[in-house]
C-alpha cells in the first residue's frame, strides 16, 4: 500500500485515475487529516475549481483505524525526536514537519506502507530517521507507470491533457526513470519537468 499523502499529489492524480481510494487494486490510501486539507484550504479552491467534482472519491482511511498501539508509539516517539531537533543531514537544518506530516509517517511505519509526497522535509526525515522500516516514495508519475503496467488505466489524449496541466499547475519536478518508462508504456514523452 501507498499512502498519498501529499495534497498536490491527490489533485494531480484522481481525475487520472477517480477510483484509486475505492478500488483496492490501486493499493492507495490517504489520511484523514489530508483529505480535510484538500477541501478546506483556500488555495486549492482557486488552483483547482474542479476539486470540488472529485471529493466524495477522496475515501481516507478512519481515524479510528489509525488508533493502534503501533501507530502511537511511532507518533509519540517522532514527535519527541523533533522536539529535540532533528538535524536534516542533507540540509544542515532542523527538521520541521507538521502535525499531518508525522501522522503520515507514524502511519506509513507502522503499517508497512510507502507513501507519496512532493514534501523532501518528509522524504529526508524517514529515510534519515528510520532507514530500515521506511517503504520509500513514490511520485506521481511513478504511481502512473505502475498502474499503466498493471492495467488499471488506460492512456488517452484526456489523461495526456491533464499531465500537460501539471507544467501550467507548477507541479513538482518527476523522477527521470518514471520519464523514460511512461514513454515506453504510453509512446508519448512526459510535457512537464
Amino acid at each position: 500500500m501507498i499512502i498519498l499523502c501529499d495534497t498536490c499529489s491527490i489533485l494531480m492524480l484522481i481525475r487520472i485515475a477517480p477510483n484509486m481510494f475505492t478500488d483496492s487494486a490501486f493499493e492507495m490510501i490517504t489520511l484523514p487529516n489530508v483529505a480535510r486539507e484538500i477541501v478546506k484550504t483556500q488555495k486549492f479552491k482557486s488552483k483547482y475549481p474542479w476539486r470540488q467534482e472529485y471529493k466524495s472519491r477522496i475515501a481516507p482511511v478512519t481515524s479510528s483505524a489509525m488508533q493502534n498501539d503501533e501507530y502511537i508509539a511511532y507518533y509519540n516517539l517522532i514527535k519527541r525526536m523533533l522536539d529535540e531537533g532533528i538535524v536534516n543531514t542533507r540540509t544542515d537544518h532542523i527538521f520541521d514537519l507538521s502535525g499531518v506530516d508525522k501522522e503520515v509517517v507514524s502511519y506509513a511505519l507502522s503499517q508497512g506502507f510507502a507513501i507519496s509526497t512532493g514534501d523532501q522535509g518528509i522524504i529526508d526525515f524517514a529515510t534519515q530517521e528510520f532507514s530500515d522500516d521506511f517503504k520509500g516514495n513514490f511520485s506521481p508519475l511513478q504511481l502512473i507507470v505502475t498502474w499503466l503496467k498493471k492495467g488499471l488505466i488506460v492512456w488517452d489524449d484526456s489523461k495526456h491533457q491533464i499531465l500537460e496541466e501539471w507544467i501550467i499547475t507548477e507541479e513538482n519536478r518527476q523522477p527521470p526513470k518514471a520519464k523514460i518508462d511512461f514513454k515506453k508504456i504510453t509512446g508519448r514523452p512526459y510535457p512537464g519537468p
